[in-house]
């Protein structure tokens, strides 16, 4: 009966840290202002280069916004166009532009 419990105490855990079918939560104002960029830049006579980025504190989501974005973007980009992502570590301040290095991967 003991080890019953344990097993329902465990499996119950497990499912309560099950946030990826969720979603993102009270981001949808970023994600929609994100893609209204990239429908704008899917379209046909669409002749110039952009970039994203985004800014803001560390544990704010920002990877999971960018996560979201990706996997909308890798759906409908049909060949066109590519999504990468990079992160500025901050404790190589001393390297402003590392995080655009990692995200081309060099």
């Amino acid at each position: 009966a003991r080890q019953h419990k344990l097993r329902s105490v465990q499996n119950m855990s497990i499912n309560k840290l099950r946030f990826d079918s969720v979603g993102l939560l009270g981001r949808n104002k970023e994600i929609e202002t994100l893609r209204v960029c990239f429908k704008r830049m899917m379209q046909q006579d669409h002749q110039k280069t952009e970039v994203v980025m985004m800014s803001g504190y560390s544990g704010t989501g920002k990877s999971a916004l960018a996560s979201e974005i990706k996997n909308m973007v890798n759906s409908v980009k049909k060949g066109r166009g590519a999504f990468v992502t990079g992160k500025y570590d901050q404790y190589h301040s001393g390297e402003p532009l590392s995080a655009i290095s990692e995200a081309f991967g060099e």
